[in-house]
């Protein structure tokens, strides 16, 4: 989600684990790596993958695997499992974009940028030509302290404004929104 300051705030860490290298398959279909689908031992490299998602989705307003030129007709785990990334001719991607997601969605973990023997995490990723391109290179810090100007700042009236989603029929038990006025809520998330 995008907080009220114009930065990403992660939401839903109902599946998070503290650990690293574990074997259970839960998690958003869209967003599940090979190796989880596949319910081998997994580590940070699951988190790459969604980034790579992530990105993607961003761009293109749906996940790389729901639509696939070549595997129609299978499901979601198949696709992610044998797609290959498909890119959309609109809108069109500059060949750094495509670059970095189509290392983020490796299948071989070991091969996903950020990962494998050698890698060094997320330095790797912060150091794609992608983020060059932008000039993230040297503005991480003011990122991190939420301190660089974001491009979009949303226009949020109060913590419970469901302006900027679109509309869904609302669950008669969902009518109230609880109050949480210091975000306290979210405090068991911190060790995250």
């Amino acid at each position: 989600m995008v907080a009220s300051n114009g930065y990403c705030k992660l939401t839903d860490f109902g599946f998070a684990k503290i650990r690293n290298h574990t074997c259970t398959l839960c998690g958003t279909p869209q967003y599940l790596a090979p190796e989880v689908i596949r319910c081998r031992r997994q580590g940070f490299e699951v988190d790459w993958w969604c980034v790579g998602v992530f990105i993607y989705e961003m761009v293109y307003g749906f996940s790389p695997f729901e639509v696939s030129r070549t595997k129609e007709g299978k499901s979601i785990f198949d696709r992610i499992l044998e797609a290959d990334v498909y890119f959309p001719p609109i809108p069109s991607l500059s060949e750094e974009c495509k670059n970095l997601i189509t290392l983020l969605l490796q299948k071989n973990e070991r091969e996903r940028l950020g990962s494998g023997i050698g890698a060094t995490g997320v330095q790797a990723v912060k150091n794609h030509k992608w983020f060059q391109v932008y000039k993230l290179s040297r503005g991480w810090e003011g990122i991190e302290k939420q301190t660089a100007t974001p491009p979009q700042i949303p226009e949020i009236r109060n913590n419970k404004d469901p302006s900027c989603f679109r509309f869904l029929p609302q669950d008669p038990s969902d009518d109230e929104l609880p109050d949480d006025p210091d975000d306290s809520s979210q405090n068991w998330c911190d060790e995250f």
